[in-house]
């Protein structure tokens, strides 16, 4: 019995000791914690420049207003100037409804860093968190309106459970409690899949070999019209060649130099520049040309029945215009010239050049 009593004396003492202990402990660590948590909130209301984070506080969602809700967004604001002496600016833009889309465009309309949405219901409240810097996540914390609330709501009652909303919600951030954002939905762009091979590199180039080739070979069957001495006037059949290449990039992406020979009752060479512009509402492409031509009689495929109205040889600026226009995998192309003598005013010369077009 003695020996007994003994021990209860030694053992009372020491127990009571370690439940003070652990008491200390806990208190410690939750003040600890508080603190850790006070620090991870500051570092994220900050950005990397040292400047605080934009906060916006923005309208409820459409239809979730609150009858008399300045106590709440006053509630709001001090709540938060406790926090960190945060500086809150309210904006009156609100979205319909709550997802990714709706508010990455309240991020832009209202220039903010962290927006702020309340939430009014009938039964219970809450406040959404979204960081722009965490687009697809916000933080969210409701609370069930007390009884006492739903039948006489007090301005006091208010600005209590806006307190509260305002702690949790600011805990949960710091924390990184964060739930992932809904997305809208939209119509597919296509109602099939799209095939592989459609989006091959070989298929890419080959749409584009227009837009890309610095080259092109034209042949032409057409006719000329040609008029010189005295009025007099003939007309052939022609055969054209042109061999245009692409010098330059960027601004003068579009100029291309040609050389060409036209061959009907006369022999034709030309060399000068083409300019070509795309029609922005169709696939036409038109050209725009001027040259300089050397005309001669020699060696010509066929005779000038005007007996050599153009004489042996002259000099010609040739404007021109041509449109070219894809039937498929083929460039059909349409070109008109007119011919100007240099050095006799009185010959000219009319060609239409139906032919084809091959960029390489």
């Amino acid at each position: 019995m003695r020996w007994a009593l003994l021990a209860l004396l030694v053992w009372a003492p020491l127990c009571l000791a370690e439940s003070e202990d652990s008491s200390v402990s806990s208190e410690s660590s939750g003040e600890v914690s508080a603190i850790s948590i006070n620090a991870a909130l500051k570092k994220k209301l900050r950005l990397p420049s040292g400047e605080q984070v934009k906060v916006v506080l923005m309208r409820p969602i459409t239809n979730e207003e609150l009858k008399d809700s300045e106590v709440v967004y006053i509630g709001i604001e001090k709540s938060l100037a406790r926090l960190d002496g945060i500086t809150v600016r309210r904006s009156d833009y609100s979205i319909p409804k709550m997802n990714f889309e709706q508010l990455k465009r309240a991020t832009a309309k209202t220039h903010g860093d962290v927006i702020l949405i309340p939430s009014f219901k009938p039964t219970r409240w809450a406040l959404v968190l979204y960081d722009r810097r965490t687009p697809y996540q916000v933080v969210m914390h409701s609370e069930v309106l007390p009884d006492t609330m739903l039948r006489k709501p007090t301005d006091l009652a208010k600005t209590n459970l806006t307190r509260t909303l305002v702690t949790q919600v600011f805990s949960q951030y710091a924390t990184d409690q964060l739930y992932d954002l809904p997305r809208e939905e939209g119509a597919p762009l296509l109602q099939a899949d799209i095939p592989r091979w459609m989006a091959s590199a070989g298929l890419m180039k080959n749409i584009n070999r227009e837009l890309l080739a610095r080259w092109y070979v034209a042949a032409s069957v057409g006719g000329a019209v040609a008029s010189g001495i005295d009025n007099r006037t003939s007309n052939s059949s022609l055969l054209g060649l042109q061999l245009g290449y692409r010098p330059f990039k960027g601004f003068l992406n579009h100029l291309f130099i040609e050389v060409g020979g036209e061959f009907f009752n006369y022999n034709a060479f030309l060399v000068g520049l083409k300019y070509y512009i795309q029609s922005k509402t169709t696939t036409a492409r038109f050209y725009l040309g001027l040259q300089h031509c050397f005309v001669t009689n020699k060696m010509t495929l066929t005779s000038d029945p005007s007996e050599n109205a153009l004489g042996s040889r002259s000099q010609y600026a040739v404007p021109s215009v041509a449109m070219v226009v894809p039937v498929g995998d083929i460039l059909i192309k349409a070109e008109f010239q007119y011919f100007v003598a240099t050095d006799d005013h009185s010959n000219s010369i009319f060609t239409f050049m139906p032919g084809l077009l091959l960029p390489f």
